[in-house]
């Protein structure tokens, strides 16, 4: 999610998830929060070839991202393999 850009949600409580009766036979996990990088997602308006951004659209869709969180995950591996 933190890839993608989206928010993650607050934890919910494990008293509050053995209330409900489909998940009293199930185990509770712990799952360390991820660590975020860059901080509080942003909206931005940029512009792109109206074919670039059809091809960019499907294969977010193939690689199941959708179009920000491919872009996001996109410009990470670029910085990072150019180490900026």
């Amino acid at each position: 999610m933190v890839e993608e850009g989206l928010e993650i949600p607050e934890p919910t409580p494990v008293d509050e998830i053995r209330k409900n009766r489909e998940h009293r036979s199930g185990v509770p996990v712990l799952v360390p929060e991820p660590r975020r990088k860059g901080g509080k997602a942003m909206r931005v308006n940029i512009t792109v070839p109206s074919d670039l951004l059809e091809s960019i659209d499907h294969f977010a869709d193939a690689h199941g991202f959708n179009r920000s969180g491919f872009l996001v995950h996109a410009a990470r591996k670029v910085m990072e393999a150019e180490d900026v």
